[in-house]
C-alpha cells in the first residue's frame, strides 16, 4: 500500500467525507489521515514528550498527535502524505510492514463507512497476512489465519483477546470473496 494511493484516495473526497466515523478505534476519516501523517510531521523527541504526557500511553500520546495533526487543512495533509511517499518508515516493534499495513487496514477503515470499494489488491493483503503470521516483535503473537478471497492459510493455535482486533481487521478485509 503506497501512501500515494491513500493520498488519491483522500484527496477524492467530498468536504464533508473526512468528517466521516471510520473503523477504527472511534476515529474520524480526517484523524486517520493525522495518524498517517505522524511519521513525516514529528519527531521521536516530540512523540516521547507527548508519550511522557500520557503517563507513558503510546497509544493516547499517537491519538493526541493524530488529532491535532488532523486540525490541519485536508489538502496540506495529502499533499504531505505524497510528498514522503518514497520514504520507508521503521516504526519502533514492527518496522516497515507496520507502514504497509497501516496503508492496508487504514484504507478500508476509511473506505467501509463512506460506501467505497477502494481497496490494495491481493498481493498486498497477501504480504501482510504473510507479516503477521509470524507475530509482530511481541506485540502480537502468531494468529491463526485464513482468507477467503485467496488460497493463504496460518494455523496457530491460543490466540489471546487484545490480538483479535487487528487480525479480525485484516482477516475480514481480505476475506471479501
Amino acid at each position: 500500500m503506497t501512501p500515494r494511493r491513500l493520498a488519491d484516495f483522500l484527496e477524492r473526497l467530498a468536504k464533508d467525507q473526512p468528517a466521516t466515523r471510520s473503523l477504527c478505534d472511534a476515529r474520524t476519516v480526517r484523524e486517520v489521515l493525522g495518524h498517517l501523517v505522524m511519521p513525516f510531521a514529528g519527531s521521536l523527541p516530540s512523540l516521547l514528550v507527548r508519550v511522557v504526557r500520557a503517563r507513558g500511553s503510546i497509544d493516547a500520546a499517537s491519538a493526541g498527535f493524530a488529532r491535532d495533526l488532523a486540525q490541519r487543512p485536508v489538502p496540506e495533509l495529502t499533499a504531505l502524505l505524497r510528498e514522503r511517499a518514497d520514504e520507508v518508515v521503521r516504526a519502533p516493534g514492527v518496522g516497515p510492514r507496520g507502514q504497509l499495513a497501516d496503508g492496508c487496514v487504514h484504507l478500508r477503515d476509511c473506505a467501509r463507512p463512506l460506501g467505497l470499494p477502494d481497496d490494495v489488491g491481493l498481493e498486498q493483503w497477501r504480504a501482510l497476512l504473510d507479516w503477521f503470521s509470524g507475530g509482530v516483535r511481541g506485540l502480537v503473537p502468531a494468529p491463526r489465519l485464513e482468507a477467503r478471497a485467496m488460497p493463504w492459510r496460518w494455523p496457530s493455535p491460543g490466540v489471546p483477546r487484545r490480538s483479535m482486533t487487528c487480525t479480525a481487521a485484516v482477516a475480514t478485509t481480505c476475506a471479501r470473496g
